[in-house]
């Protein structure tokens, strides 16, 4: 294609599609103008389509394509990797082999990923007898991509062995089977790897605190925790939420005083933790404070965990606890949220004609409880954590708290 031919604005478009809206306009343009026949201009067309829509749409473009080179193959291999059908990544990728397209490290590494996704130990072998052939291994981001492999299969000696005999190591290396030991609860062997590592990187801290308090060594990840250079609200909320699992209530309180002394802002989680342990305790007045704390930082809450513990906290408060779930019937009428929380309000107050009240409201409004919702009981009282958007309900907090 001559340079001439590089000027027309829909190209430019094509490249700098960012949904799949504006790509859907790039593909009609190109065919209506005949430019998709270009094998250029196709191959600008899948590069977007492969990073903002779904790989179906991206794949059909994909097989219109004549002599795909390996640039194209790399990015249908990677958007499989990254997408709900890891399996599709492998497939493509042998695919490219039987067509002797020639790979390189990029086509290996997502490869790889899409191996490491379903814990294809074996689909894996055979890509990494390929890196070897061609002369790869010593690749840093390729080895990497390998420990992990192994180390997310079970594999761990193996992926200690490709560590061992990879010529340049980084912090990412190492992680890679640390992180793979703390996530099956082998605490000890990735401590092990933690004291041995000659770098760590912030990812590196999490991982070991995370790996204590998931085992439930709360007092092996308060050790870590306090030895850390630099704390982010990861490495807070991993903390806070070890001490609310042992039914720490009172450290998980005193944690968040030092996470504000710190300056370090708390997120939902956080907030969440903060006011269950507060409700446990029932500190009435430090849970109004952290509920002032979400107002005044307006703290998303898309997944509905704070409207939840905010109904917890007032239980001590039945009249504002029964506004708080009166407000989540209103924003949410067909939810079962606010119905198990004005429920549980009447039971804490033995009110069980009222109980019985609004089951049989939820049973005649034909409301349930919602797939992926998850309840459970804790001292005859239901906690329910619920996917309802309900930053609709913190945002109005003001209109109907006065």
């Amino acid at each position: 294609m001559s340079a001439s031919f590089l000027q027309p604005p829909i190209l430019s478009f094509t490249e700098r599609a960012t949904s799949i809206s504006e790509v859907h306009q790039a593909h009609a343009h190109l065919l209506k103008t005949g430019l998709i026949h270009h094998p250029s201009v196709a191959r600008r067309l899948l590069f977007s389509a492969a990073n903002t829509t779904t790989t179906t749409y991206a794949h059909s473009i994909f097989t219109r394509l004549q002599d795909p080179n390996s640039n194209v193959y790399n990015a249908m291999i990677r958007a499989y990797a990254n997408s709900p059908t890891p399996q599709n990544a492998i497939t493509v990728y042998t695919q490219m082999m039987n067509d002797c397209v020639v790979p390189d490290k990029y086509t290996f590494t997502s490869a790889l990923k899409g191996c490491s996704r379903i814990r294809g130990f074996e689909e894996g072998k055979q890509v990494h007898a390929h890196v070897v052939k061609i002369g790869i291994g010593s690749d840093l981001i390729v080895g990497n991509t390998l420990v992990h492999l192994y180390a997310k299969c079970g594999y761990f000696e193996v992926a200690r062995e490709v560590l061992d005999r990879m010529p340049q190591r980084d912090v990412i290396s190492w992680n890679a089977i640390l992180s793979a030991y703390v996530n099956v609860g082998l605490v000890e062997l990735a401590r092990e790897v933690f004291d041995e590592m000659p770098e760590r990187n912030l990812e590196s801290w999490n991982f070991m605190v995370s790996g204590y308090v998931g085992v439930g060594l709360v007092e092996e990840a308060r050790g870590v925790f306090d030895e850390m250079p630099v704390k982010d609200v990861v490495s807070w909320n991993v903390m806070i939420t070890g001490y609310s699992q042992a039914s720490r209530f009172g450290d998980v309180l005193v944690l968040f005083e030092e996470m504000q002394n710190a300056n370090v802002k708390p997120d939902s989680c956080t907030l969440v933790s903060v006011l269950s342990a507060c409700a446990r305790l029932g500190a009435l007045s430090q849970g109004e404070w952290v509920h002032a704390l979400v107002k005044k930082n307006r703290i998303d809450d898309a997944n509905g965990f704070l409207a939840t513990a905010l109904v917890d906290i007032n239980h001590g408060n039945v009249e504002k606890a029964e506004r708080i779930a009166g407000k989540l019937l209103e924003l949410a009428p067909k939810d079962s949220s606010g119905y198990v929380q004005l429920s549980n309000i009447h039971a804490s107050m033995g009110r069980w004609n009222d109980v019985n009240e609004v089951r049989t409201t939820m049973k005649t409004r034909g409301v349930s409880k919602q797939p992926g919702c998850s309840m459970i009981e804790v001292d005859g009282i239901v906690h329910e954590f619920f996917s309802l958007g309900s930053s609709a309900f913190l945002n109005s907090i003001n209109e109907w708290e006065g």
